[in-house]
């Protein structure tokens, strides 16, 4: 082989080297784009992810904030409840005893 078929064998290798560099560099980009736009659609869903848990969090306490009030609201009923019946035993104890007086008085009339 002659220095000529050399030279123009180095410039065809060098020629393909510098394609598959370039194909190799277009491929990388292409990767490196994707890459970002994952990147991008993870820190939307962890935003997303922390935006429903926040909201979660919320809910929770004004579940826990209502059964709260929901049990202050059944002690308060269970007390009104108590005094009623209170209030009804003393009015019926009254009644027999003003049925027990006429009775006794209509016996000794």
């Amino acid at each position: 082989m002659s220095n000529k078929d050399l030279v123009l064998e180095l410039k065809a290798h060098i020629k393909d080297l510098m394609a598959e560099k370039d194909n190799l560099t277009t491929s990388l980009t292409a990767k490196d784009r994707r890459i970002k736009q994952l990147l991008l659609k993870i820190e939307d869903a962890n935003d997303e992810v922390k935006a429903t848990v926040n909201k979660m969090l919320k809910c929770q306490e004004e579940t826990s904030h209502a059964l709260e009030e929901v049990e202050k609201m059944k002690k308060k009923i269970k007390s009104i409840r108590h005094n009623l019946g209170q209030e009804i035993d003393k009015e019926l104890d009254e009644e027999n005893d003003a049925d027990t007086e006429k009775e006794t008085e209509d016996t000794n009339s």
